[in-house]
């Protein structure tokens, strides 16, 4: 049976041992290793969130007025578009989407905010119908993902936006 001085006897094999160690303490440490953040700077601004993005998004809706309301009162959502940012504060998207398995499609735009920390907020207006949407989001993998909940009574509804 062989022991671990046996394998630390070969040429090289303290170094290797060494360097494990190493790498795993200063990423234990948070030293080398970068943090993940939508910004290089760690800060972000309007200009971060900018350029075409995919999305999906799924959920649930309800009418009743009656909140917390009870699951069945409530109507699948799903959908797939692509929304732009302009990096100044307005966006504009289209999608098709499935409202309790009715579909249909239709664009939305508005203004966006984005604060320091990567986290904002969006205020759309749908058509065709005119209806306005409340959401917030938080930005990842340095922007390229947008990660985003409606705040709106009624609906249980997240979408994922990936940087195209």
């Amino acid at each position: 049976m062989k022991t671990i001085s046996h394998y630390l006897g070969h040429p090289g094999a303290l170094v290797m041992l060494v360097a494990v160690v190493l790498a795993l303490w200063v990423d234990y440490q948070g030293g080398i290793v970068p943090k993940v953040r939508a910004d290089e700077d760690g800060v972000c601004t309007l200009q971060t969130l900018r350029g075409s993005f995919g999305f999906t998004g799924q959920g649930f809706v309800t009418g009743s007025s009656a909140l917390p309301a009870p699951i069945g009162a409530f109507v699948l959502f799903a959908n797939i578009g692509v929304v732009t940012f302009d990096g100044q504060g307005n966006l504009f998207a289209s999608d098709t989407f499935s409202f309790g398995g009715k579909i249909g499609q239709e664009t939305f735009s508005g203004p966006y905010t984005v604060n320091p920390n990567c986290t904002g907020s969006m205020t759309l207006t749908f058509s065709p119908g005119g209806g306005t949407g409340h959401f917030d989001f938080v930005l990842d993998d340095h922007a390229k993902e947008v990660r985003v909940i409606a705040k709106d009574a009624g609906q249980a509804i997240t979408f994922v936006a990936r940087k195209q």
